[in-house]
């Protein structure tokens, strides 16, 4: 497909690249920045990278803390958020009050930073307390003075449940980051090839930095070694499209009937015309009365690129942007 990257925002790009094989009207603004608005049935809505000018203030804000966020949705439904705490981390005694919270919870936890996206900052289930340090050091050089300790969410499967005025719009299983053995390259071979896969449209790389090395060592190969063909590895632990990962569209149809009364309640309340929320439990699909899950948290405009990811999968880019777009301008 002809994908023109009008913008340095590759989200950005997705909805315009989708706008205009609608034929809606495009104008960049200011493509350093991604800002530019897109016009359709006399409605023009500014975009700002992956965020269309289409929400009130106040649930945005609210959203944008993970930690407000999470206490308010606690409250209002209880037993499917996790128990988050909140840490100033510019003072030695927080990181020794967060390193003794960890230990207290045996290391079943997830340490975030309270307001970035894509996974960064993010350290699932540290093993140590000098990981336990090395994750908030690692939240400060983002330049973030809050970090969050949140309980960790034991589940076979990971989802992102996109909804759109309070609607389930997209249902996507994340997956880790991974190679699949051909039997001929070495792992670093396989990275270096799913990359450059990736960054024809500008998809998150798989980093091939001391975490992916240490997960390649802890399954007993190194970046040299060829995996025999079939042979499946995973390279990071979160299951997040930023950090290299991947996703599988999933049937609507078959999405347990409970989870999905569930989102839409949660969605209402947000007030969030466009909300994500992060499924981490039994298979979704599940018929089970007894279904086992959580939401670890909220996302207001959620990013686009996973969902484009799905499209090309499926032969079909830009389909689910362009159903979304005209949900947008209807």
């Amino acid at each position: 497909m002809n994908f023109k990257k009008h913008t340095k925002s590759s989200n950005l790009n997705i909805y315009l690249n989708g706008a205009a094989q609608l034929g809606y009207g495009i104008e960049v603004l200011e493509d350093s920045v991604g800002l530019a608005k897109i016009t359709a049935n006399n409605k023009t809505i500014e975009f700002y990278k992956n965020i269309p000018d289409i929400e009130s203030v106040v649930p945005v804000k609210v959203s944008g803390s993970k930690y407000v966020s999470n206490k308010i949705l606690q409250k209002e439904f209880p037993g499917v958020f996790p128990d988050t705490t909140k840490f100033d981390i510019t003072t030695e005694e927080n990181i020794s009050k967060i390193v003794a919270l960890a230990e207290e919870k045996n290391f079943q936890v997830v340490i975030k930073p309270n307001d970035l996206s894509s996974g960064k900052g993010v350290t699932v289930l540290p093993k140590t307390t000098e990981e336990v340090v090395a994750a908030v050091q690692h939240i400060k050089t983002l330049g973030k003075k809050i970090a969050l300790i949140q309980d960790f969410l034991p589940g076979e499967r990971e989802y992102r449940i996109v909804l759109f005025d309070n609607k389930i719009f997209e249902i996507l299983e994340r997956k880790s980051a991974f190679v699949t053995g051909n039997g001929i390259d070495s792992i670093a071979k396989l990275i270096q090839q799913k990359n450059t896969k990736r960054q024809e449209f500008d998809f998150p790389q798989i980093k091939q930095d001391q975490s992916v090395e240490q997960k390649i060592l802890e399954a007993g190969h190194t970046v040299n070694d060829v995996l025999t063909e079939g042979d499946y590895l995973k390279l990071v632990s979160a299951c997040n499209f930023g950090q290299g990962g991947e996703v599988k569209r999933i049937n609507l149809a078959e999405v347990n009937p409970k989870v999905i009364a569930l989102t839409e309640e949660i969605a209402k309340f947000s007030r969030l015309r466009m909300i994500g929320l992060d499924y981490i439990g039994t298979e979704i699909t599940s018929k089970a009365d007894n279904l086992q899950f959580g939401f670890n948290e909220i996302n207001a405009h959620p990013m686009q690129d996973i969902h484009f990811f799905a499209d090309i999968q499926e032969g079909k880019p830009l389909d689910s942007i362009k159903k979304l777009l005209q949900k947008i301008f209807a």
